[in-house]
């Protein structure tokens, strides 16, 4: 089934989110964050594309990256730079770690900004990340771009500051980083769900689609078991417990949840 197609930023101009598979941590050490870094140069050395700002958190990585004027009839220029970085960092990561399979979860995400007030937001918004999260203020986080735009720690000289410095000045992007919402569309990793008894799913299963034991599951069309385990694992239900609870085998309903995510992105949870 094809993939949805990104969506194209006029402005060459995106915020792109990848996140370790599982949830699981990125970085454990600071020579970890300092290979991820270096791959991320590697890429934008090899496909000339631009970065505007970054913050590596402990499972997951906000990058605004700006494409050239010649790329930007596609997204094609921001996938390659993205594979580069990591391929790059799985493999080091699985060398150091000595462990084997992929390490990001499915594709990037990507929001297109094409206006300045959703620019000027996400990129506080990245900066503030770690704030966010209560892990350090955003002035003394050391794992962002913050000190490339304001002269403390180390900064990291790929960062392309220009961009946003002949737009703002400095003490203006200062008082916006504590003062400015975060926008509608902002990316952000997924909150976890709580993991769901049977009890639970079985009432969730009579709920949504009026069925509590495997035979009676089996019954229902291919279109509504379709949506039903799609909704399902959205709201907390594992993928084992299910092929318990319905009777089809779990390789069967990741494939059928994964095909109907990436049909359906922007589903809205079923109560």
């Amino acid at each position: 089934m094809a993939r949805q197609a990104r969506k194209l930023a006029v402005s060459g101009i995106y915020h792109v989110m990848v996140r370790g598979i599982g949830r699981q941590a990125l970085f454990h050490s600071a020579a970890d964050n300092l290979a991820f870094l270096s791959a991320v140069t590697f890429a934008l050395q090899r496909t000339q594309v631009q970065l505007i700002n970054y913050c590596l958190m402990s499972n997951h990585v906000h990058l605004i990256l700006k494409l050239r004027q010649e790329d930007r009839t596609s997204t094609a220029a921001l996938s390659q730079c993205l594979k580069i970085i990591e391929t790059r960092y799985a493999a080091y990561y699985n060398n150091t770690y000595e462990r084997e399979g992929p390490l990001f979860t499915g594709r990037f995400a990507s929001e297109p900004i094409d206006d300045e007030h959703y620019l000027l937001a996400a990129w506080c918004y990245v900066l503030r990340n770690p704030a966010k999260a209560g892990i350090a203020e955003t002035d003394t986080y050391t794992w962002s771009s913050y000190s490339d735009y304001f002269g403390s720690g180390h900064p990291y000289p790929a960062v392309d500051t220009s961009y946003m410095l002949t737009r703002y000045s400095k003490d203006f992007l200062l008082q916006q980083i504590s003062s400015l919402g975060d926008p509608e569309r902002i990316l952000e990793p997924p909150t976890p769900k709580k993991k769901c008894s049977d009890t639970d799913v079985v009432a969730k299963m009579d709920r949504i689609c009026g069925c509590t034991t495997p035979s009676a599951f089996q019954t229902l069309s291919p279109e509504i078991r379709t949506r039903s385990l799609a909704a399902l694992v959205q709201q907390g239900a594992g993928v084992r417990q299910l092929a318990r609870l319905t009777g089809i085998a779990p390789g069967m309903i990741s494939r059928t949840v994964r095909n109907y995510n990436t049909t359906h992105p922007n589903m809205e949870e079923i109560e």
